[in-house]
């Protein structure tokens, strides 16, 4: 089993984009590093909702943002451990539609 292991800040700078980006889901990225137990991410890189219908229950990271996140996180020295989209007013859970467009491997 692989462990993601969030250190308290970065849940709480993803946690204030979510809340700020409602009713619309928020996207990100998770930045850290491959440890031998999972990943250890050191920070969080919000992305914008490029989605233009249906932005209430679905997302799409810019297309532009993605090699700016990479840059940003080998600047620091990180990877991309995975990313992170909000379900506003709906379960946390995993749906149909995340499990379809699943197209990042190896991250959370």
């Amino acid at each position: 089993m692989s462990i993601l292991s969030l250190p308290r800040s970065v849940y709480d700078a993803v946690r204030t984009h979510c809340e700020e980006a409602y009713p619309r889901e928020c996207c990100g990225a998770l930045l850290g590093q491959h440890v031998k137990e999972g990943w250890q991410i050191a920070a969080g890189a919000r992305a914008t909702n490029a989605r233009t219908s249906s932005a209430r229950n679905r997302y799409e990271i810019a297309p532009a943002e993605l090699p700016l996140i990479v840059r940003e996180a080998r600047g620091k020295g990180l990877d991309i451990a995975g990313f992170y989209h909000s379900h506003p007013d709906d379960p946390a859970q995993w749906p149909a539609t995340d499990l379809a467009e699943v197209h990042w491997l190896g991250c959370s």
